[in-house]
C-alpha cells in the first residue's frame, strides 16, 4: 500500500516497520539518493532505480531496481513481495558491506581530508 509523504522525523520512526521503501533518483548514475542508504540502516529493501553506482556497489540488490522501461518498476516490487526473506536477506549483506566505505564516519573523513587540501586551507 502507498502512503501520504511523511516528515522527515516521521520517516525515520516508521521505515523499519515497513519490508520495502521505493525510492526514484532519475537521471543520476553515481550515486543512490539517501532514502537507499536509511532504507538499508533501517533493514528495509530499497526498491530503487538502478546505475552505475548501485550495480558497481549493491550487485546483491539487483533484482530490486528498476528502469524506465514499461513493467520494470513492477517486476522490482514483485521480486520483493514474492521472496521478502531472501530480499531481507540481500540487503543486509549489502548494507554490511556498504559501511565501511559509505558510513557517516567515512564520508565525514573524507570531506575533512578534502577540505585541507583546498588552497584557502593551507596551513601558513
Amino acid at each position: 500500500m502507498l502512503r501520504a509523504p511523511l516528515s522527515f522525523p516521521d520517516m525515520l520512526v516508521r521505515l523499519p516497520a515497513y519490508i520495502g521503501s521505493l525510492s526514484v533518483n532519475p537521471l543520476v548514475s553515481d550515486s543512490v539518493h539517501d532514502r537507499v542508504f536509511f532504507a538499508l540502516a533501517a533493514g528495509v529493501v530499497p526498491v530503487a532505480d538502478g546505475n552505475r553506482f548501485s550495480v558497481e556497489h549493491m550487485p546483491g540488490l539487483g533484482a530490486y531496481s528498476f528502469d524506465v522501461s514499461p513493467g520494470s518498476a513492477a517486476a522490482a516490487a514483485d521480486a520483493l513481495l514474492t521472496e521478502p526473506q531472501r530480499a531481507l536477506d540481500r540487503a543486509e549483506a549489502t548494507y554490511q558491506a556498504l559501511l565501511p566505505r559509505f558510513s557517516l564516519r567515512e564520508s565525514a573523513r573524507r570531506i575533512v581530508t578534502f577540505c585541507g587540501l583546498h588552497a584557502a586551507n593551507a596551513k601558513a
